[in-house]
């Protein structure tokens, strides 16, 4: 957003911007819904440290929203930006809502410098927990350096990317923010559906019925976007920010504002609820799948979480989003150096875009001892018990097949259970020792 306070100019000279309006806070309390037009404010570093005190003044005076900067991807040798991230971030945007207000990130572009993608993620990396139910939707902010794009064909695309990005993970559609220049010379061929945030400083009289005006006092466009949703039309002091700050109104009622909010409107719904498998010592278990799916109304990104004692558990793809489709998701069981024994582990889809945000599906492995001949109760000894189920089976030489049951008694497999298996057998009884799987070799 523009820096009120302090602009820094392609040559890297401050250009400093004066109040042209002062507004006085109302003596009695504000009430929002008597607003005409709600009023809101933008802020970032430069307009300092702030106080609950000094957002709850700037709400008592009737600012109802608050754009905040989230971040502005720096790195050495470009303007100084403080915004990788914000120090002042997380502050702002918890005082403002503690303080009443409907509050929002932004995210201060380059596309002169970075793909949309490196951005978009840049963004997300500080801002995500915030583009979540209670806040306003998240902002791009096209200003300044006109060169490039990089990784995009025009500045067209590079918006259509960063804001596809931000919602294929996130779920909301952003907004954009930019000026008249902007606006018609760059962002001709932008994705209209994403609401507009007007930079036009014509500071009227009375925000509340007046439009963006040029400076000649003729109507301002907006194309290529057929209006604003929000306008930044002026600079000045409010009670709580004494410097010049953006003022901002909203192009609707306080009740309009309101649905503009993130909701919850999603539902996770998990097929099978609850996993199971087994395997022998040594070997991976068999890969399974489980489905997620949307089974409430709009769009829901989600992450998956696998968490198991020893990491033996693992998901395929850890994250998605999906509407109304069934998405199948596949588990995988890394059980090879796992000793016999029973496992739990978990799955979990979350998804904050929904009204049941975390879904869990247990998972149990069960590994088991390899095959041992003659360990015809799988107690993993070969021993007197054994040898009386063995006794049970016998068929003599070429009487087969083993009776159903008895097939494990048949330990050279040729059809038949006779002498030649019992003596497999007495090679492998062990007694009260554990046997050894490879004793019939």
């Amino acid at each position: 957003f523009m820096r009120s306070a302090a602009r820094s100019t392609p040559s890297g000279k401050r250009l400093y911007l004066f109040a042209v309006a002062v507004l006085v806070a109302p003596a009695t309390a504000f009430n929002p819904a008597l607003a005409v037009r709600p009023l809101g404010i933008d802020v970032s570093y430069w307009q300092g440290v702030r106080s609950q005190q000094d957002w709850n003044d700037a709400y008592a005076s009737g600012r109802v929203f608050a754009f905040i900067r989230a971040t502005h991807y720096s790195t050495i040798g470009e303007s100084e930006a403080h915004g990788s991230p914000d120090p002042y971030f997380q502050d702002n945007i918890a005082f403002a809502r503690s303080a009443g207000m409907l509050a929002g990130a932004y995210h201060y572009a380059r596309p002169d410098l970075r793909t949309p993608a490196v951005e978009a993620e840049f963004f997300l990396t500080y801002a995500r927990p915030y583009i979540t139910p209670g806040y306003l939707p998240p902002m791009l902010d096209m200003e300044g350096d006109t060169s490039g794009p990089v990784g995009a064909a025009n500045h067209s695309d590079w918006a259509n990317q960063w804001m596809d990005y931000v919602s294929d993970r996130t779920g909301v559609s952003s907004m954009v923010y930019c000026n008249y220049t902007w606006a018609h010379n760059y962002l001709d061929a932008i994705d209209t559906s994403h609401p507009l945030v007007f930079a036009r400083w014509s500071c009227p009289a009375d925000v509340h019925t007046d439009v963006p005006r040029l400076s000649n006092g003729s109507v301002a466009s907006t194309w290529p976007w057929p209006t604003w949703t929000f306008w930044q039309y002026c600079g000045g002091p409010v009670p709580g920010f004494p410097g010049s700050i953006d003022l901002d109104v909203f192009n609707g009622t306080m009740a309009q504002l309101q649905a503009m909010v993130i909701t919850a409107t999603a539902v996770i719904t998990v097929s099978p609820v609850s996993l199971s498998q087994t395997v022998t010592e040594g070997q991976d278990a068999a890969s399974q799948t489980f489905t997620v799916r949307n089974t409430g109304t709009g769009k829901m990104p989600y992450d998956i979480l696998a968490s198991s004692t020893g990491n033996w558990l693992s998901v395929d793809p850890t994250y998605g989003s999906c509407t109304g489709e069934t998405d199948t998701i596949t588990v995988r069981y890394l059980s090879s150096n796992l000793l016999a024994g029973v496992r739990t582990g978990t799955i979990t889809v979350n998804s904050s875009l929904a009204t049941n945000p975390a879904q869990t599906i247990t998972v149990t492995l069960t590994v088991i001892p390899p095959p041992i001949p003659g360990d015809l109760n799988h107690d993993g000894y070969v021993n007197d018990q054994d040898l009386a189920l063995f006794s049970g089976c016998m068929t003599g030489p070429g009487n087969g097949p083993p009776a159903a049951g008895c097939e494990e008694a048949d330990i050279n497999t040729d059809n038949d259970i006779d002498q030649a298996d019992f003596g497999l057998m007495q090679r492998c009884f062990s007694g009260t020792v554990r046997a050894d799987p490879n004793c019939a070799n």
